[in-house]
């Protein structure tokens, strides 16, 4: 990681981690259908999870899906850009997400 703010890379969560603690957050609530407590269990899973640029990172911030995947399209990385080409995001797409990048992982 660099010293410049603007080229640091941070963990975003796509659906944000705080989605049923803030009120801020209730659209994800609703859009995700689920529950909080198997919220609690998605959420820190690697496939809610993605590095991306510490400034797009902080515009995304706790925007709609919709709107972050705009913000993933301008992404360096990849991994990131990939994230936008999804319609929605879910349960399930968490769940995919999270097993594709297990099965992947060993051959990094």
């Amino acid at each position: 990681m660099s010293g410049d703010q603007g080229n640091e890379e941070q963990i975003e969560h796509i659906a944000p981690r705080s989605a049923f603690t803030a009120n801020k957050y209730t659209n994800w609530t609703t859009y995700l259908d689920v529950g909080k407590d198997e919220f609690e269990e998605l959420k820190h899973m690697i496939g809610n999870l993605t590095l991306m640029e510490s400034s797009l990172n902080i515009a995304a911030g706790n925007d709609s899906f919709s709107d972050k995947k705009e913000k993933y399209k301008q992404s360096n990385f990849e991994m990131v850009q990939s994230i936008s080409q999804h319609t929605d995001w879910s349960k399930e797409k968490i769940q995919e997400r999270t097993e594709k990048m297990a099965q992947e992982a060993p051959d990094i």
